[in-house]
This record gives C-alpha cells, structure tokens and sequence, in this order.
C-alpha cells in the first residue's frame, strides 16, 4: 500500500518559524504474501513476545515504515504522537495514529501466507529444504501428520510441536529431484518414521523462524480448505477449542480407496491438492446423481 500523507512538521522550539509543509509516501504490506523475510520475522518475533495488540500494531507501522517514534506532546489539551522519517517530522493525534496502525490489521487475522518466504534453513553443515508455495507438493501423509502436530500445538503451546511441524515439512534435498502429480520436489521423500529423530536439528532454529514455519503452514492450509469447501464444511478458521482432525482426515483416504486398503500406500503419497480435488469431484459426482435421481422421481 502506498500511503501519501500531507504532514504538517511542528517546530514548536522556533515558534517563529512557520509550518513547513512536507509530502511523505509511506510503504506498508497490505498482505500477507507481500512480507519480506524479515519483516515476516519481525512479526514472528511480536506474536512470541504475546504483545498487545495496540503495542503490535504501532511497532509493525514503526518497522515497516522506517518510522522513528519521537516523545508525545500535548497541545490545547490534545494529545499528539510525534515521528521523525528522515528529516521530516509530523505529528498525528490519537484518532489518526488509529487509523494509519489499522493497516496492520490482516497480521491479527487467520493467515493468509501461501508463499513460502523461508523456502530452506541451513543448519550448521546440513540444508533443509521447504515445500512450495501454497504446499502444493506436500504429500497426503505429509498433511496428516502435519494436522496431528498443529493440533498438538494448539492445546499444549509447546515450540517442539513447531520443531516437528519443520521436520515434516523441511527436508534434505534428494540425490536427483522427482515429480509427484507435476509437482517438482527437491525434498527427499517423506518418510513418517524417522522425522521426530530429525527434528532435534531445529532446536537450532530461533522461535520466531519456528513460527514462521507455522503460519505459513496454517495459510497454506486455509488455502487448500476454502479451495475445497465440500470437504471442510466446517469453515477454515482455527478453533478456539481445537479439534483432533486426525479421524477426519483418514475418512477422506477411506472415501479414496473406496473399501480398498490396498491402495493406502498410494493415495497416502498423493500431492494433498490432487487427493481433495478428486474428493471433491467425487462430491459433486455424486450430489449430480441423487439430484438427477429426484428430478426422474418426480
């Protein structure tokens, strides 16, 4: 977002001086997938830290704005927040610092990151890579137990719930890439018995790239649900009361396989995308069949 303001800078030391009238075009994301890595971070860093949400959004607007926060004064009995960008200083009274740190609103909200903003994290010798953006190429198996893991976050708040979600999704890159469903994977595959071993590495990681992690995930996640509305009727927003969504993911493979479990190993390899797709057409198919069924009834 491109903000341009008319800002009045008070030189209240030189009362004789008249006001000077300055133009000042402030940047600020207005999305999600428009964060830089460390902005992103920055954020990260605020939700560890549990600030309030006023104290939140006046430090995200200072931070990205490249604002520096100066003392406040009060004028005519007006209380007025005073800011220096550059060499340009300009006040704003309660009601507009309100309105320009409401910019910062979305990052209160559900995540809507579907861009993958922190793609590998090398750790000493070792490199690990993430999935794509909007986790296009993360298996079925990969996503269960991507679900148990954040459901175990949800209800306990322990950071090795988030140590366990990279080491699912962040892996060592294969002898030679290989293609899942047109999906290109650098990641060596996904193997659901050795990544809590793996996840003593990113002990290594600072919290806030742990959570960064986590709410990419959870916006890849709300992507894939409001994609497939059929099969998550419940809606996509994080419950306050979290729910063990494990059983409800292994009804859609049994709703795949149709009876057959022979053909777990295989749908639990899937690109999660191309598995609700087909759920969903199966869906579709079959509302089509019993409204063609009422229609001939009548």
């Amino acid at each position: 977002m491109k903000t341009t303001w008319t800002a009045v800078s008070l030189l209240q030391d030189v009362p004789l001086k008249p006001f000077i009238m300055k133009s000042l075009d402030l940047k600020i994301p207005t999305q999600w997938n428009q964060l830089t890595r460390s902005q992103l971070l920055f954020v990260c860093r605020l939700f560890v830290r549990q600030v309030t949400e006023h104290q939140f959004k006046l430090l995200v607007f200072l931070r990205f704005t490249g604002v520096k926060a100066l003392p406040r004064r009060i004028i005519a009995d007006q209380v007025f927040y005073f800011f220096r960008k550059g060499r340009v200083k300009f006040s704003l009274s309660i009601p507009e610092l309100h309105y320009f740190t409401s910019a910062a609103n979305y990052l209160l909200s559900d995540s809507q990151l579907t861009r993958n903003i922190l793609p590998r994290f090398r750790i000493l010798w070792r490199c690990f890579h993430g999935p794509a953006n909007k986790c296009y190429n993360i298996s079925f198996l990969e996503f269960l137990h991507a679900e148990a893991v954040i459901y175990r976050f949800h209800v306990t708040r322990r950071m090795s719930c988030l140590r366990h979600l990279c080491a699912i999704l962040y892996r060592p890159a294969a002898r030679s890439s290989f293609i899942r469903n047109g999906q290109a994977d650098k990641r060596e595959p996904f193997n659901d018995f050795v990544y809590i071993k793996r996840s003593r590495w990113f002990r290594m990681l600072s919290p806030a790239k742990l959570y960064g992690v986590y709410i990419f995930y959870i916006g890849c996640r709300n992507a894939l649900m409001k994609a497939h509305p059929r099969l998550f009727s419940g809606g996509t927003e994080v419950s306050s009361t979290p729910v063990n969504p494990v059983e409800s993911i292994k009804k859609l493979m049994f709703e795949l396989n149709q009876g057959d479990v022979t053909k777990n190993p295989q749908i639990q390899q899937m690109q999660v995308w191309e598995a609700f797709y087909q759920l969903e057409q199966m869906i579709i198919q079959g509302e089509e069949i019993r409204k063609s069924y009422s229609t001939n009834k009548k």
